[in-house]
């Protein structure tokens, strides 16, 4: 089970590099096309470890873990 842990949070941070970096790009875009008097931080879109599971059991069943 911890071995299924593991690579659930790999992947999980991979998901979150991969979101993140496109995310940012486009809030920097809308920042400077309408600059905001009180500009709220971004909200980081991180999927969710229940989204995850479906993956996981994939590899799980793979490895026969």
């Amino acid at each position: 089970m911890r071995e299924v842990t593991k690579i659930l949070d790999e992947y999980h941070q991979k998901l979150i590099n991969e979101t993140l970096p496109a995310y940012s790009e486009k809030m920097r875009r809308r920042r400077s096309v309408r600059p905001e008097r009180f500009p709220t931080p971004p909200r980081t879109i991180r999927p969710t470890r229940s989204q995850l599971i479906e993956p996981v059991a994939k590899v799980a069943k793979t490895f026969g873990v």
